[in-house]
């Protein structure tokens, strides 16, 4: 079942045309079924979340109250635990550095995808005018988590993107490249006859 949940802050700080476009976007996200297609790509992740889940527990990393000792297992702790992070590195390494950008790159296509739809029926303005008073709340990006791993573009990139494109200024147009004219073909043999 697919649901859209508005908080009760969103409605007490949007107008009703800039809810009317966060909701056109969120209800692009719900037809084409975009958090039930990521969900199936982490249900498909699971066998590695799996994997680093009984790698850190050989190594005693996590706070579970069974441990390697309580199925009879007498291994010196050092050694369990470094054949913990031996299993658990790779899929860490897979989760964080694979899955998760790939995942989160498609999650920020989603995004735009949305807000086009939004757009395309008339609500880029209110919906503009919505990510700017939700965009404050955001913080700034810098670092692997809020860039790469981020599921949200920008706000001011997803700005942009809304904005109606504008033909370009004439005075900064250059002409079109063309082929050489004859004079300067002429020049080209000349010079290529006195080498």
């Amino acid at each position: 079942m697919r649901t859209i949940v508005l908080s009760s802050g969103l409605l007490d700080s949007l107008r009703d045309d800039e809810l009317e476009g966060v909701l056109a976007h969120e209800l692009h996200h719900w037809s084409q079924g975009d958090a039930v297609g990521l969900r199936l790509v982490w249900v498909g992740a699971l066998p590695l979340a799996l994997i680093y889940d009984f790698g850190l527990w050989l190594a005693g990393s996590t706070r579970s109250p069974v441990s390697p000792e309580t199925f009879g297992i007498q291994l010196p702790q050092g050694l369990l635990a470094i054949a913990g992070w031996l299993i658990a590195w790779p899929a860490w390494v897979m989760t964080k550095f694979v899955i998760v950008p790939v995942v989160a790159a498609s999650q920020r296509r989603y995004e735009y995808q949305a807000d086009a739809a939004a757009g395309e029926i008339g609500l880029a303005i209110a919906l503009s005018s919505a990510l700017r008073k939700m965009g404050a709340f955001e913080t700034g990006r810098t670092g692997w988590e809020q860039a790469i791993a981020a599921t949200h573009p920008p706000v001011e990139l997803r700005l942009e993107a809304l904005q109606l494109p504008r033909p370009d200024d004439p005075e900064y147009q250059e002409t079109e490249l063309g082929g050489p004219t004859a004079s300067e073909l002429r020049r080209i043999f000349l010079f290529w006859r006195r080498s």
